[in-house]
């Protein structure tokens, strides 16, 4: 039984990267320089999101989502990786 909660948590550890990795690019790719920025502009705690783009904390599906609306990215991009990273939104959006 450890040796399988082993392997479930290094496997939560790699997602949770993953989805840092994809948060970190498409907050630059929105052009905030630093997720400090990206957090006060969007009022979320500063700390709480830092965790989530360095892969400290991992993401709920419910601020999954949040995040996505905020982004204007596809849930699917985000989770997968797979598809467009931005959805149709993005370009009606000001940021």
């Amino acid at each position: 039984m450890q040796k399988v909660d082993s392997l479930m948590k290094k496997k939560n550890e790699e997602l949770n990267a993953l989805l840092a990795q994809r948060l970190k690019l498409a907050r630059r790719s929105l052009g905030y320089r630093s997720a400090r920025a990206f957090a006060l502009a969007h009022d979320i705690p500063i700390q709480t999101y830092l965790n989530h783009e360095s892969g400290k904390r991992g993401l709920s599906i419910p601020v999954a989502l949040h995040y996505c609306a905020l982004m204007h990215i596809s849930f699917n991009w985000l989770v997968t990786g797979e598809g467009e990273m931005f959805t149709h939104e993005r370009e009606y959006s000001n940021n």
